[in-house]
């Protein structure tokens, strides 16, 4: 943000159109500054949707592993199968479930991890926009 900003101001001291004009300047470089806070932040935020998703589906997806295995299980059942040759499949469907949950946990902690990080730096950057921009007014258009 400071390169952004401090690339504007020195177009903006080199451009005579603009010379007695503090307003339009100092909107430059806010503008500016705001560009390259965006930038940054959509920089950050690419890869949260990705997370969010792993987290929200990957219980069902495993969930859905469970369900089939057990599905499966109570068809072999009906052909008046023993207990010892099921329960190896009732097993597989509930690791289908655990998967999916050693999946989710992680993700979802990592989400709220990077969204809380992304909204404290995002903060940081609005706050060194608004001391950037004082400093500016105050010693380079008076």
């Amino acid at each position: 943000m400071f390169l952004a900003g401090y690339t504007e101001l020195a177009k903006l001291a080199s451009d005579e159109r603009l010379r007695d004009d503090r307003e339009g300047k100092l909107a430059n470089i806010e503008r500016a500054l705001r560009k390259a806070q965006t930038t940054e932040t959509t920089k950050l935020e690419s890869m949260v949707p990705f997370l969010a998703t792993t987290g929200a589906s990957a219980p069902f997806i495993g969930l859905f592993g469970t369900v089939m295995g057990i599905l499966f299980t109570f068809q072999v059942f009906s052909k008046g199968t023993t207990l010892d040759v099921v329960a190896p499949k009732i097993s597989e469907a509930l690791f289908a479930t655990a998967v999916g949950l050693v999946a989710a946990i992680p993700a979802v902690i990592a989400y709220n991890f990077f969204v809380r990080r992304i909204k404290v730096l995002r903060s940081e950057m609005e706050s060194f926009e608004h001391d950037y921009l004082n400093i500016i007014k105050r010693h380079f258009l008076q």
